[in-house]
């Protein structure tokens, strides 16, 4: 669970500075960064290289996006605080961090879901996703593994 939370941190970092960097007057103005995701910005190669390795190993359906695959108290969350792309991976990321990181505030019905420990969380989107900690451990591997956040889950492997 953290290494998803660990990733879905850095790019949402990296597409907040990437804002500022395109835009400084919207980033001034408004005191922080736009919260629409683009899992297609040119400008963010690891957000782009993260969805290939999501199509790569099927995560999300193509045709329904990963939305469908939740329970329905779920979707009632997925629209209340931003906008998610229903086709990318990083969004499925971001959602999974930002439902661990607002747990307090879910309604009943979505805690009992999601269970209350960290185990009974991951386990719901792993059976929603089974391939899901595959296609992190992949990315990580190959394009965050010299990262010292990301380097200490795999201490043993180099």
């Amino acid at each position: 669970m953290k290494v998803i939370q660990e990733i879905s941190d850095k790019l949402e970092y990296q597409t907040s500075s990437s804002a500022k960097d395109n835009n400084p007057e919207q980033a001034s103005s408004t005191g922080k960064s736009s919260k629409k995701s683009n899992g297609s910005n040119k400008a963010d190669p690891l957000q782009s290289q993260l969805n290939k390795i999501g199509k790569k190993f099927k995560i999300i359906n193509e045709f329904l996006g990963w939305p469908r695959q939740l329970d329905p108290c779920l979707l009632t969350e997925l629209k209340r605080f931003r906008k998610y792309d229903p086709n990318q991976f990083t969004d499925l990321l971001r959602f999974i961090r930002n439902k661990k990181n607002h747990y307090r505030e879910l309604p009943d019905d979505v805690k009992n879901l999601l269970g209350d420990t960290n185990e009974s969380f991951i386990t719901y989107f792993l059976l929603k996703f089974p391939r899901l900690m595959i296609a992190v451990d992949e990315f990580v591997r190959s394009k965050l593994i010299e990262d010292p956040v990301f380097s200490q889950y795999y201490i043993n492997d180099f």
